[in-house]
């Protein structure tokens, strides 16, 4: 087996299969409304469109697992915890403890534990000659998969489930936790809205219980054993309606029952997609336990686990939660990928998902912070004329967060006021930074261009280049270079009023062919508030040279990373612009500019859509 440096090295220079459906797969049904996803051909390959939307994204979640720490030998009863906070009546029996205790690696432990029928047919034959001549792809998901493995088949052998199952992240999402498909499928599980809130996952501003690993494992097994019950334990009719709805396939069934039919899963008429579905897994199974002969590169993971749920208590900083933990933050963001901002959850979930090894040094830190003390917050003095919206919007929080921390039945608000935001850790310093010598100073910063000085600098913002040298620790005839950055303290006045409120805002030069949205999506801001700031229409032709306003930390806390991704969505019968921007949450606007659309859209057309899969 290959080690895991090579295997980050491998990912990073290997184009990245999409035999997990992840960007193209339709949209999982309600399960108490279903609805068959859109039919699909049934290649066993990925196109070259798939696999160039997914390469970025694999090598971001390839180069944060390579960071993660090695697994922590020491078991969770040594220090008296239940890493997954199973300790209630419904834990396995300990002889089942022991039989699964007993294997070195996961894999060893997942082939123990398989149940289902692995039958060779042309179909599967068909998936496992794909798996077997990409073993790079299943390297990089396996990769991917070790924080997540033993958790997942802790939860599938209390439930008595057949392992297989601890497989069928790799079919949905290659064990992406950011994976996101054109029907709005969020997580490794890949679940659509209505059937997460089914099963008890929360969605909001904050959170997104869909890429919880923990929340959404037990809710996507759940679902998977109400399947196969209502199937009386056919696990191939179970998986094809995870993949198609139950109701996709009761009218399968219903409808090869009364042409005198057979009416198992590899007789019904399926949509392609669910025809493929279920072979891809079972491909998996037979190659795993013939792992040896087909020469898999799957991770080595032991079979200990990686992870231990640790209860805050409060809603905390990640990035205060991260150092406490002694972690990078992106390291914990993608071990907890349900928090879509700089913080959890204001009303819970109150935990972490942490490295073993990270557990006591982060509950020992984490002790001697009171909960007030876990978040940051910014005294925001009301202007007239300001709406809570407009506050909200400004400092990339939501109205009821707002309204919840100042305890505000409704939103009306008065000039002179003060209300608490909350803000994330480094960029609530920064905005708390330009109100420190007087509540209406504003820090910009200027990127020097060829032939500025401190003295033309200072006159162009109608400030001191005394003051000017004194902020940038510079002597007052220094010499400036080009990309150098200036910070600038003035009031909002000076920028011409495009930036109100307390923050950190820079200059923009345009360069040629830039637009309002390519400059907005640089900075990672919305490019409606862009347009606000400076005063213009959101429609505006700009100018090369000309300069506009950007506000830091509107958009998003520079503490969060963008999780943007690439959509390609087939348009479908009464489908409009407006109802896909509604769907997708992005403007009608957006949509044309991306797709050169000046006209309608018909059934068929393919259109590309950026959408950030934690906006809420």
């Amino acid at each position: 087996m290959k080690t895991r440096s090579t295997l980050g090295s491998l990912a990073l220079v290997s184009l990245v299969g999409l035999q997990g459906c992840v960007l193209e797969q339709a949209s999982r049904p309600d399960p108490v409304s279903p609805q068959a996803r859109s039919d699909k051909p049934a290649a066993p390959g990925p196109s070259a469109a798939e696999r160039e939307t997914m390469e970025a994204a694999a090598r971001r979640h390839v180069a944060v697992i390579d960071r993660l720490p090695e697994h922590s030998p020491a078991p969770a009863s040594a220090r008296g915890e239940d890493p997954f906070g199973l300790a209630s009546g419904d834990r396995a029996d300990a002889a089942d403890r022991d039989e699964a205790t007993r294997h070195d690696d996961i894999w060893t432990r997942i082939e123990a534990g398989f149940g289902l029928p692995l039958p060779d047919n042309k179909r599967v034959r068909s998936q496992y000659e794909w798996y077997a001549a990409h073993t790079d792809y299943l390297a990089r998901a396996s990769e991917r998969a070790r924080p997540y493995l033993y958790l997942i088949m802790e939860q599938i052998e209390e439930r008595g489930l057949p392992a297989e199952l601890a497989l069928l992240p790799i079919v949905e999402s290659a064990f992406q936790p950011f994976a996101y498909s054109h029907g709005r499928a969020a997580g490794i599980w890949q679940f659509i809205p209505s059937t997460g809130r089914h099963f008890g996952l929360k969605q909001n501003w904050w959170y997104d219980g869909r890429r919880d690993i923990y929340a959404s494992t037990r809710a996507a097994l759940d679902y998977l054993k109400q399947l196969s019950e209502r199937f009386d334990g056919d696990w191939m009719l179970a998986l094809a309606s995870y993949n198609a709805g139950g109701g996709t396939v009761s009218r399968a069934i219903r409808r090869n029952r009364e042409n005198g039919l057979p009416t198992d899963f590899w007789n019904l008429r399926l949509p392609n997609e669910t025809r493929a579905y279920v072979p891809k897994l079972i491909a998996l199974a037979r190659l795993l336990k013939e792992r040896g002969a087909a020469e898999l590169n799957l991770a080595e993971i032991p079979n200990e686990p990686y992870l231990e749920r640790v209860n805050v208590g409060s809603q905390i900083d990640l990035a205060l939660a991260a150092r406490l933990a002694e972690m990078d933050l992106d390291d914990l963001q993608h071990l907890n990928p349900g928090f879509n901002r700089w913080a959890t959850d204001p009303t819970g979930p109150h935990y972490l998902m942490l490295p073993r090894d990270k557990v006591d040094a982060f509950r020992k830190e984490l002790a001697t912070l009171p909960p007030e003390r876990r978040v940051t917050w910014v005294r925001h003095t009301i202007e007239p004329g300001e709406t809570l919206s407009e506050i909200a919007d400004d400092y990339h929080v939501s109205v009821s967060a707002v309204m919840a921390t100042n305890d505000l039945h409704r939103s009306l608000i008065r000039a002179g006021d003060h209300l608490l935001i909350p803000v994330g850790g480094r960029e609530g310093q920064r905005v708390a930074g330009a109100a420190d010598d007087g509540d209406d100073r504003i820090r910009l910063v200027h990127a020097v261009k060829s032939g500025d000085s401190l003295w033309k600098i200072a006159r162009r913002y109608g400030v001191s280049h005394h003051d000017l040298a004194h902020w940038n620790e510079l002597d007052e005839d220094a010499v400036l270079r080009p990309g150098d950055r200036l910070t600038v303290w003035t009031d909002g006045g000076q920028s011409g009023g495009t930036a109100t409120g307390g923050g950190e805002a820079s200059v923009h030069v345009v360069a040629s062919g830039e637009s309002l949205w390519t400059i907005a999506r640089r900075y990672d801001v919305d490019h409606h508030q862009l347009a606000r700031w400076n005063g213009i229409g959101t429609d505006a032709v700009l100018q090369p040279g000309q300069e506009l306003i950007v506000r830091a930390g509107a958009s998003r806390p520079a503490d969060t990373p963008a999780r943007q991704q690439t959509v390609r969505y087939n348009v479908r019968r009464g489908d409009s612009l407006y109802t896909i921007a509604q769907r997708f949450d992005v403007s009608v606007d957006d949509l044309r500019r991306w797709n050169d659309v000046d006209g309608y859209i018909h059934p068929g057309q393919k259109l590309t859509l950026h959408v950030d899969v934690a906006g809420g």
